[in-house]
């Protein structure tokens, strides 16, 4: 199995990981599937749907239910979610995102992705008095 060969080929079904393979493991995996041609959504829906006891793969499910064992319990408890910063803002969005934290991702995307004409209009920095600012 390689990822460039896998596309349509690994689900997710009724908390199992299902593989299609290339070729049958072993008798009870022989399908009405060219093997040479790729495996279309449409017909890996109809094989798991008829076929899909015979496709689950137990080493990969088991390490996959290893894997993510406790989360998302476990991703909320670890410092490694909680980042913290000091940044100097206008006072307007300072504001914003003390009553909506969750645009902060958006604002630093923005910033981030700005085009030619919004570069020149931020060196004015006509709305950004560092002395009115407020520190987060």
């Amino acid at each position: 199995m390689a990822p460039d060969t896998m596309a349509n080929r690994v689900y997710i079904h009724q908390g199992q990981i299902l593989i299609i393979p290339h070729t049958p493991q072993h008798p009870g995996q022989v399908f009405d599937l060219p093997v040479s041609q790729p495996v279309t959504v449409p017909t890996a829906l109809e094989l798991i749907h008829r076929h899909g006891d015979r496709l689950t793969h137990s080493p990969i499910t088991t390490a996959v239910h290893a894997r993510l064992a406790g989360y998302p319990d476990k991703a909320l408890s670890h410092d490694f979610t909680k980042h913290t910063f000091h940044a100097l803002l206008p006072t307007e969005i300072a504001a914003c995102l003390q009553h909506t934290p969750q645009l902060l991702a958006t604002a630093v995307t923005t910033f981030y992705e700005r085009d030619p004409p919004a570069l020149k209009a931020c060196q004015q920095m006509a709305r950004f008095h560092p002395d009115k600012g407020m520190t987060m």
